[in-house]
Parts: C-alpha cells; structure tokens; sequence
C-alpha cells in the first residue's frame, strides 16, 4: 500500500478499522487482519465463480465448433458418395 490506499480500489470501499489508533493491543490488531483476510477471501471467491463461468462458457463454444466442424465433414462425406452412386 502506497500512501494508506489499497491497492486496485478506493480507500471509501472499506469501513476504517478501529485500530488504527497506537493504543490498540495485539487482539485487536488479529481481529483487523482476519477481517481485512475474511474480505479478501470473499472477493477471491467471488473472481474464482467469475472465472469459472468463463470456463464454461468457453467450452459450450469449443464443443459447439467441434460438433458442427463434424457435422459439415459428415455432410460432406454423405454428399460424396450419393453423388457417386449410380
């Protein structure tokens, strides 16, 4: 973090933990750090779901190529040899 912001967002995007005061103890300075990792962890999932949506919309794409590639080299082949039958 430069300058107090986070990094790849707005610092107004997350509530101001009460231990940024030097008279905090080490509890409430865990209790910070896991909930500043319990966001992140959420925003992973979030990304992680998003990716995996992808994947899979790709892949519809892929088979729907490969399934139609077949069917025209099908239609082809058909094609050929009704047209070669006597």
């Amino acid at each position: 973090m430069r300058g107090g912001l986070p990094r790849g967002g707005s610092r107004f995007l997350y509530e101001p933990f009460e231990c940024a005061k030097p008279e905090c103890g080490p509890s409430q300075s865990l209790d910070a750090y896991e909930r500043v990792m319990a966001e992140r962890w959420i925003g992973l999932e979030r990304r992680l779901t998003l990716f995996e949506a992808m994947i899979q919309r790709l892949e519809k794409r892929l088979w729907m190529t490969i399934v139609s590639v077949a069917g025209v080299v099908l239609a082809d082949a058909v094609q050929t040899v009704l047209s070669s039958a006597p």
